[in-house]
Formats: C-alpha cells, sequence, structure tokens
C-alpha cells in the first residue's frame, strides 16, 4: 500500500491482487488495476495491453511486429545508451519530473504527480528508465509501478524537438522501442513475469490514442480487463470520489 494526498484528500492505494489490511487513515481507499472488482465500491471498468514475461526473451522478441524488431535492433546499433533503475534516488526522480513536466506542457496534458511517485518510491515500488544521445542528453524516461509480479507503464515522455523533422521523429520512435526491449529484460530479471503498458484505448474516434495503442500492439501481448475501484471512507472521500466520478476519470 501507498499513501499520499492530493488537494487535502488522503489516499491509500492497492495495486493488482494486493490484499486490503486493518484500519487505514484515509479519505479513499483506491484499489487499482484489480482483476475483479471490489465489492460495495463505485468501480471503472478499463483495459491495458500486458505482454507475458515469464516467455523464454527470444520468444518475446519474437512477438514484435517486424517493424519494432526492427527498430530495436537498429536503435541498438545508434549512439545512446540506455540505463534502468530499480531503486532511483531523489535526484534520479528529480531529473525525470523536471524532464516530464516538459513534455507534458508542449503536449498540454497534466504534470506528473509527484505526491505518488514519491509514496511509490519511498516503498521501492518505482523504477525509472531512460535513453541518451551520444551526447548524454535524454531521450525518452519512462516511469514504472513495479509490485506482485507485475509492472505497470506509468509515464512515457520523449525530449520535445523544435525540429519535427522525419529523421527526428524516426530517431525517438527507434529509441522509445530499444528502452522498451531493455526494460522488459531488465524487469524480467527482477521476477516481473506481466509487463503492463499503461492502458488501452477501447474506442475508435480518438485517432491520437489508436496511433499509441497501435504502438503498444507493436509489442505483441494481449489486452485484459481491469478494474479501477474506489471506496470512500470519509464524508470527504465521498465528495472527491463522486467529483472523480462525474468527471470520468480511471
Amino acid at each position: 500500500m501507498i499513501q499520499y494526498s492530493k488537494s487535502s484528500v488522503r489516499i491509500a492505494e492497492l495495486h493488482y491482487d494486493e490484499p486490503a489490511g486493518g484500519a487505514v487513515n484515509a479519505d479513499v481507499i483506491r484499489y487499482q488495476w484489480r482483476l475483479e472488482k471490489v465489492r460495495g465500491t463505485f468501480s471503472l471498468a478499463i483495459q491495458t495491453r500486458v505482454i507475458d514475461l515469464s516467455e523464454d526473451p527470444d520468444r518475446i522478441f519474437g512477438g514484435m511486429n517486424a517493424m519494432a524488431r526492427r527498430h530495436v535492433r537498429r536503435a541498438a546499433a545508434d549512439p545512446v545508451a540506455t540505463i534502468f533503475d530499480s531503486r532511483p534516488s531523489a535526484v534520479l526522480a528529480g531529473q525525470f519530473e523536471a524532464f516530464f513536466d516538459r513534455f507534458a506542457r508542449s503536449r498540454k496534458i497534466p504534470r506528473a504527480n509527484r505526491a505518488r511517485l514519491g509514496a511509490m518510491r519511498a516503498q521501492g515500488r518505482l523504477c525509472l528508465s531512460r535513453v541518451d544521445d551520444r551526447e548524454g542528453h535524454a531521450l525518452v524516461w519512462h516511469a514504472y509501478f513495479r509490485d506482485r509480479g507485475w509492472a505497470r507503464l506509468l509515464y512515457s515522455a520523449s525530449v520535445y524537438r523544435l525540429d519535427h523533422s522525419s529523421e527526428k521523429e524516426a530517431e525517438l520512435a527507434r529509441a522509445n522501442r530499444l528502452l522498451h526491449w531493455r526494460d522488459m529484460l531488465a524487469l524480467r530479471e527482477l521476477g516481473v513475469a506481466a509487463y503492463d503498458l499503461g492502458g488501452w484505448y477501447a474506442g475508435g474516434e480518438d485517432t491520437a490514442r489508436l496511433k499509441i495503442n497501435r504502438f503498444k500492439e507493436s509489442f505483441g501481448g494481449r489486452v485484459i480487463d481491469l478494474f479501477n475501484t474506489y471506496d470512500a471512507v470519509t464524508m470527504k472521500g465521498l465528495v472527491a470520489v463522486q467529483l472523480h466520478r462525474w468527471k470520468g476519470g480511471e
């Protein structure tokens, strides 16, 4: 379980099949990415794409489509370097957050949730990875939650370029796929069996999200159903859950 506050609401999170313990000092208990609903709570059905890392690495690599395999091989020959840290320091976490915030501004999406990431890091459940160019400048960062044999991609961010040439975009796409592949291998060594790509768009109209689907699909795996459920413990928590439900958030 991790605990943090957001907008003065005290939140406790349990993940995947993590069982609830005793009394929790929180306004809301969030059961994230569950295989089944939690009875008596408000639940949201979601989907995600999962890759089985218990397979042999050659079989995992063979499960990718031809373009993804080609990109990984090409990127491995590029002058780039990757890092993976299963126990990131506060300094490394700060570097990721600053990078992601710049990316978020460029894409007009929310900033990284520092309180939540900090709680994950304190519990040893946060993993960070990065791919750098030949000058040591970060091209892509990934952030994962890891526990109970699962690793879920929380954030992925690439460097913002004023030059959006097709060559630069292809370089970033290759670097991103290489980082995913090396993350899979590193997480597999840590005992992770399920590589969760962090969601799946079930609709058919949002072209940007469908493009992300195609990127995730290129790694193989399968789409599964999960549930995010919310248990309001206090009146403040009940208001927060109702507001979250009204906004249609996950």
